[in-house]
């Protein structure tokens, strides 16, 4: 449910700064190609609201699947390189947990990154709207 209603927002507050990144970088994809494709009447008409609303219930529903993978990959590689209990126990609470500040500033990075992403690849158009 977090993943739906805060997005990416939540993966950085999760420590899933790859797969926040990833998100950013495909909506901004798919949100150009379809700017360039659609045309400008089209494209708003058709809302970016809309748009925006299909990957926030596609990050909800796939959220848990996110965070089950990336927990596994962190316990994966800290058992690889640890075999003391004690160590290993220390290790993972480092690698697991939540980071308010990573929530933070990921969710600032990712609002300058797509700003960056359409301020460069955009059409003439979509800045005159």
């Amino acid at each position: 449910m977090a993943g739906l209603l805060l997005g990416t927002s939540w993966l950085c507050y999760r420590k899933m700064y790859l797969e926040a990144f990833c998100i950013v970088v495909g909506i901004n994809a798919v949100d150009l190609a379809l700017m360039y494709m659609l045309g400008m009447e089209t494209y708003n008409s058709i809302g970016q609201t809309s748009f925006f609303i299909g990957w926030a219930v596609l990050t909800g529903m796939l959220g848990n699947y996110f965070y089950f993978s990336h927990s596994v990959r962190n316990i994966k590689t800290v058992m690889r390189g640890t075999a003391d209990p004690a160590t290993l126990e220390q290790a993972l609470a480092e690698k697991g947990g939540t980071s308010w500040v990573g929530a933070i500033v990921g969710s600032i990075l990712v609002v300058l990154l797509s700003m960056a992403i359409s301020y460069l690849f955009a059409p003439d158009w979509f800045w005159l709207v």
